[in-house]
């Protein structure tokens, strides 16, 4: 860090070696694409080194850097394509289902609700961390992860449904039977899950309530960064004809939270995911979740 403040021609490289890898994941998490990723890397360090007088604690800049990368990510959303360009589970796999079926349920949550688990379950930040990535309150923080948790096991369930497809059980296959090209709308979604209320077979398929999130997570993709990527990022630090470049992204992001801590342009309130919204059609006798 005092490298950093005091513009050590070697603080950037120092930085890359700490903390690259999981700043590279959380960039690829968001953008499925791994030239944009390596592109959103490099922005966050750029950021990183122009604004580090803004921190106010040291100690926060693991998050810091979380939430700079955070914003620069929102700057490339929709700028790619099509779906991950990692194999979210290969042929040769033991557990290709349960690979898909996480893959799937994971990504039908918010992408806030999707996030707040990534970051505490496989980034392991803090809860305070957490909540100043996101810009939230400690309780707001620790309530959305509840939430999430809560949307997760539901979303699990609602694959899992249909996976089975309409074997065994009559009701679930007129419920499926209105996918259209197979894919699950939010209609066909809480239509599952109230059936899952009603129907004891079904409802047996829903994950335990000792279901564990993190391990749901680990069988998603993780990214990592190619060998060659410290060379090229380190080079935008010292090529003379990226200077307007790097003043540019340097200075794009002007909201700055009172400790140091960009304000990402899609910030939401928490709410309740559409998982939760669904179980107030879902018989309270029944309900899977409490």
């Amino acid at each position: 860090m005092e490298a950093l403040r005091s513009r050590d021609p070697g603080a950037p490289a120092a930085v890359y070696d700490a903390y690259a890898a999981r700043l590279y994941a959380y960039c690829w998490f968001h953008l499925l694409h791994q030239d944009a990723a390596q592109a959103a890397l490099r922005d966050t360090l750029i950021v990183a080194e122009a604004q580090i007088g803004r921190l106010r604690d040291p100690a926060d800049v693991l998050p810091w850097l979380y939430a700079i990368a955070g914003v620069e990510c929102s700057h490339r959303a929709g700028l790619t394509d099509g779906g991950p360009d990692l194999a979210v589970a290969r042929h040769d796999q033991d557990d290709v289902d349960r690979r898909m079926i996480a893959w799937r349920a994971l990504r039908s949550l918010s992408r806030r609700a999707h996030e707040a688990l990534e970051l505490r379950l496989r980034h392991q930040l803090s809860l305070p961390g957490l909540a100043s990535v996101l810009g939230l309150s400690r309780r707001g923080a620790k309530t959305l992860l509840q939430n999430a948790e809560e949307d997760l096991a539901l979303a699990l369930t609602v694959e899992i449904l249909a996976r089975l497809g309409p074997h065994g059980c009559r009701g679930r296959g007129d419920v499926l039977a209105e996918r259209v090209a197979g894919e699950l709308d939010p209609s066909v979604r809480a239509r599952l899950l109230a059936h899952a209320g009603e129907c004891a077979l079904c409802e047996s398929y829903a994950p335990s309530r000792t279901f564990s999130p993190a391990k749901v997570l680990g069988l998603s993709p993780y990214a990592h960064p190619p060998a060659s990527l410290r060379v090229r990022v380190m080079n935008c630090f010292t090529d003379p004809e990226l200077q307007g470049y790097r003043l540019f992204v340097a200075t794009r992001n002007t909201e700055f939270t009172a400790a140091g801590f960009p304000r990402r342009p899609c910030d939401m309130p928490v709410s309740a995911g559409f998982f939760r919204r669904v179980l107030r059609n879902v018989p309270p006798s029944r309900n899977m979740i409490a």
